[in-house]
């Protein structure tokens, strides 16, 4: 009986910690918008391979080589505003404001995705 509680137990954190490592691995780059938008340089071969990988967990939502070319252009236009807030939300809200769903619509849908996806450790009570 607590063999088995014990192996219930260690299956159900090796599951939650797997979702967790693979959301991770899919919304770092965007969870990390400071250095998204405003790091000096950036590898371009890394962020293709990120915008890729998104792409490839959302390819009904997102275009993964228009993400790459997004996220530059709207680093630029980052940097020459002043009171940008470079959250997630607050690139969202600067994208929306910007020129709504006409400008940058994957790192939109992006920012979307990642700000309204459910991440949870806690299990539901019986």
């Amino acid at each position: 009986m607590i063999k088995s509680a014990l192996y219930t137990i260690a299956a159900g954190l090796d599951t939650r910690f797997q979702q967790l490592e693979y959301l991770h691995k899919t919304f770092n780059f965007l969870l990390d918008t400071e250095t998204l938008m405003t790091a000096d340089a950036i590898d371009l071969g890394d962020l293709q391979r990120k915008c890729t990988d998104f792409a490839t967990a959302f390819p009904d939502d997102v275009n993964g080589a228009r993400l790459v070319d997004e996220i530059q252009d709207c680093r630029i236009l980052v940097s020459r505003r002043v009171g940008v807030e470079v959250t997630p939300l607050g690139i969202l809200k600067f994208i929306v404001s910007f020129g709504g769903n006409d400008v940058f619509p994957n790192l939109k849908v992006g920012l979307q995705i990642l700000l309204t996806v459910s991440i949870s450790v806690a299990g539901c009570k019986r």
